[in-house]
């Protein structure tokens, strides 16, 4: 179920969507914190709104 997450989260990447593909990555850590792919596109997403000054 974390990949279906994953998975979501990683077609929000838009820029008007990309809390949203956060919380999404989030919830696939929630369910399985082991998910290497998603907490490497998290850390990546998270510096990409740095970038943008959306964080």
């Amino acid at each position: 179920m974390g990949i279906s997450y994953h998975s979501i989260a990683h077609r929000q990447r838009d820029p008007e969507n990309l809390g949203i593909a956060e919380e999404n990555f989030l919830r696939a850590l929630e369910i399985d914190p082991n998910q290497k792919a998603s907490r490497k596109e998290l850390k990546r997403l998270r510096l990409a709104m740095k970038k943008m000054g959306i964080r």
